[in-house]
């Protein structure tokens, strides 16, 4: 990955000189994500939250296991966001193990898309979410930044959830 980046070709002979330029992509999936979340929810500005996912590789059985993360989300805000799943589903898209011509987002987009979703609650309340990949860092690491705005029913902040697994 430390190779990636743009090179130039100079070539002299009797004749004069030529220059090229060319851009080289080392080919390779992301190993995780690292970024930032913004906005505001139900009125709240909770400021720069900062979004961390690991892909684990299992040699033995050959499943991945993602995991993300959310942090510095404040207390009156925090609650509100366990709904969300959904502002790191790009994550998992772009991630996702291939097999046979099946590709992954990352494949497709080599790290480098916009997404607006928008939540409709049954209550009228109603929640956008823009996520931007701007490609790899040197890491591996797929760099996405997510604004949220937007309301999201109070009663969700203390009613007991069940996430099942994405498979």
């Amino acid at each position: 990955m430390d190779d990636t980046g743009e090179y130039e070709c100079v070539a002299h002979n009797l004749l004069g000189a030529a220059t090229a330029h060319a851009f080289v992509a080392v080919k390779g999936d992301p190993r995780g994500s690292r970024g930032s979340m913004v906005g505001e929810i139900n009125g709240q500005e909770f400021g720069v939250a900062y979004l961390n996912t690991s892909v684990l590789q299992e040699d033995d059985n050959g499943a991945t296991t993602i995991q993300s993360s959310i942090n510095n989300i404040p207390p009156e805000v925090g609650p509100l966001m366990r709904i969300l799943v959904v502002a790191i589903a790009p994550i998992y898209w772009v991630l996702a193990g291939q097999s046979g011509e099946v590709l992954n987002g990352y494949s497709l987009t080599r790290g480098n898309f916009r997404q607006e979703s928008q939540v409709e609650f049954a209550t009228g309340e109603l929640l956008h979410l823009t996520q931007v990949a701007r490609g790899l860092d040197r890491d591996g690491l797929l760099l996405l930044d997510v604004v949220v705005n937007g309301f999201i029913p109070e009663v969700l902040a203390v009613a007991q959830l069940q996430v099942q697994k994405y498979l």
